[in-house]
């Protein structure tokens, strides 16, 4: 076979899955390539609905309605802190109330509430985007006051602010492979987020 595969796709979604995924396509189909086409979560239900992918990697919920759609992926929300910062107040560890004393760890990072963000500077991304629309629902839903430290459009960008200490992000758990240097911390939350 050969021609094209239109893959619309996340940058940070075409950074950490598409790689692996190019290689075995290509072994298996050599005469075929790869198109990716990065955008936002929103740019990319556009897309979508104009018929401009074959495929596309987003984040869920997408309308199944207009859509047929696999999970294949799950990831946890994270807070990143910088490194710069002191060690949190806010943070702890869980441990197994049944396994307290043999130390059972629960989470394999130390834990935040949601309310720990009240009054903390906050990396946002641009409006509409899913990780942002999540944000903004925990901020309504928990009553929270965060300022903003900056906006950007990705999580690329938004990652790095967190590593050059302008303020914290919320940020989906596969990020933390790119940052191999230790200048971000990871947080779980103690409650499942939405």
């Amino acid at each position: 076979k050969t021609g094209s595969i239109i893959i619309g796709a996340a940058p940070y979604r075409t950074a950490s899955m598409l790689p692996v995924i190019a290689s075995t396509f290509q072994k298996i189909h050599p005469g075929m390539n790869l198109v990716v086409c990065e955008g936002t979560t929103a740019e990319l239900v556009e897309g979508m609905e104009q018929g401009k992918y074959d495929l596309c990697l987003t984040m869920l919920p997408i309308d199944p309605e207009l859509f047929s759609y696999e999970k294949v992926l799950e990831e946890e929300l994270l807070l990143a802190v910088p490194c710069s910062y002191p060690h949190p107040p806010f943070s702890r560890s869980l441990y197994s109330e049944n396994n307290a004393s043999n130390g059972v760890i629960l989470f394999k990072r130390e834990v935040v509430d949601v309310e720990s963000l009240n009054g903390q500077r906050m990396i946002m991304l641009t409006e509409g985007q899913f990780m942002q629309k999540q944000l903004n629902s925990l901020i309504l839903s928990h009553h929270l006051n965060v300022k903003t430290a900056a906006v950007v459009k990705s999580l690329e960008a938004q990652i790095e602010f967190v590593k050059a200490g302008v303020g914290m992000a919320l940020v989906p758990s596969g990020i933390e492979r790119f940052c191999t240097d230790n200048s971000v911390t990871f947080y779980s939350f103690s409650s499942p987020l939405p």
